[in-house]
């Protein structure tokens, strides 16, 4: 599952509440409730986010990354250095982001 901006409050959502759907999850420039993100640690994740997005603010995926790696998740942050919010375009059009989720499979 993925989802940019609201898309990427979507997915942290979707996994927070519904984990056994999903295989893996990469939320986009989102945010979400840290509280309850270790119901996706069964989970990879790997959340995408510029430092610079004025929008939704970094710090949302540096916080709900940080707590799911405190669930001993699998879990990263793709920090796009110097970025707004606007990253979604090159990142839709890279096979690396589409190789990695698809590589994740439900047992």
């Amino acid at each position: 599952v993925t989802g940019y901006s609201m898309g990427g409050y979507g997915t942290w959502s979707a996994i927070s509440k519904s984990p056994d759907l999903f295989a893996a999850a990469s939320p986009i420039c989102g945010g979400g409730d840290a509280s309850v993100i270790c119901n996706a640690k069964g989970m990879a994740v790997r959340a995408y986010h510029g430092d610079k997005d004025t929008v939704i603010p970094y710090s949302s995926s540096v916080k709900l990354i940080g707590a799911l790696k405190d669930c001993n998740a699998e879990a990263d942050l793709i920090t796009i250095t110097g970025a707004n919010h606007g990253i979604w375009p090159k990142l839709f059009q890279d096979p690396e982001f589409y190789s990695w989720l698809l590589k994740h499979k439900k047992n």
